[in-house]
């Protein structure tokens, strides 16, 4: 790797993650402050990615190759701008704390080593920080935000107090986050995979004592992309005692993916039963006159 892109804004990303701080304990505070030490001091090596293993604590389950090969394009350009953390497990092996992506991107892109700072950690402190890094820089879907959050908890005896107090969040935001694993599986992928937001399953989650109309509200959801105010006021009927209205039957990504095969760009539709809108994504003006082309 050329030498220049070396050590080119490597540690300048540490405080951008991790120091909003009000979201940040002291102890991890003092870690990226030792960070940001070491890399004033050029303690950063060059680690070769062989010998470097995944964070066994990892809590991003998913790595999309799109996104990945976009990141080892620039890592080609700009090489590795910020070091990865890493701890030495032997004399010739280390294992990843935080920067996984960067790791991954970084064999895509062809790299035979990274910049790296090695430091010694306990696997609390490991586990947080690959949380911490991962949630400031808002990577985790609400499912890996809950496993995560679960992991931290049962691999450590934590009370949900004493997490929240870990991760710098609110003991009800940690407690409704974890509620989602309470779902069944393919609600949970549903999150996971973006066909629902976390106000959507809140909904959901308020019908546990009514599994057959949870799935059929799930059913609507995924079908029609319902809003979430909708979503909540269907509940509010459905828990005073009044059946889920039937929608007419309407493949909602049915017509999605035909539309945007046929515009070539992004296609949203919402439909209540009654109205809805068409959403068309455009990058550039000039793109708007293709579009009136294709729909005439």
């Amino acid at each position: 790797m050329n030498a220049s892109l070396k050590n080119k804004g490597l540690g300048k990303g540490l405080s951008a993650i991790f120091s909003s701080t009000s979201r940040v304990t002291a102890p991890l505070q003092r870690s990226v402050a030792e960070i940001e030490e070491s890399v004033a001091r050029e303690e950063v090596r060059h680690v070769p990615v062989g010998k470097i293993k995944p964070n066994r604590y990892q809590p991003r389950r998913e790595f999309r190759s799109a996104e990945l090969e976009e990141l080892a394009d620039s890592i080609k350009k700009y090489g590795i701008l910020q070091p990865l953390l890493l701890t030495q497990e032997s004399a010739d092996t280390y294992e990843l704390i935080a920067g996984e992506r960067r790791w991954r991107a970084a064999q895509l892109a062809g790299l035979t080593e990274v910049p790296a700072i090695i430091k010694t950690a306990g696997d609390l402190e490991k586990l947080e920080l690959a949380l911490i890094e991962n949630i400031q820089r808002q990577d985790l879907n609400p499912i890996e935000k809950a496993m995560s959050y679960k992991q931290l908890i049962d691999s450590f005896a934590l009370t949900q107090e004493e997490a929240s107090k870990r991760l710098g969040l609110s003991r009800s935001a940690l407690a409704n986050t974890l509620r989602l694993l309470n779902l069944p599986d393919v609600m949970q992928k549903a999150i996971s995979d973006g066909e629902l937001n976390e106000g959507q399953a809140r909904a959901l989650l308020a019908l546990e004592s009514l599994p057959e109309q949870r799935q059929a509200l799930f059913d609507q959801l995924i079908q029609y992309k319902l809003p979430v105010r909708q979503a909540e006021e269907a509940v509010k009927k459905i828990k005073a005692g009044k059946p889920l209205k039937m929608l007419p039957d309407f493949n909602v990504q049915a017509r999605v993916d035909e539309l945007q095969q046929l515009l070539q760009t992004k296609v949203d539709i919402q439909w209540n039963g009654k109205k809805g809108k068409i959403t068309i994504d455009i990058f550039e003006l000039d793109e708007v006159d293709g579009l009136i082309k294709k729909l005439r």
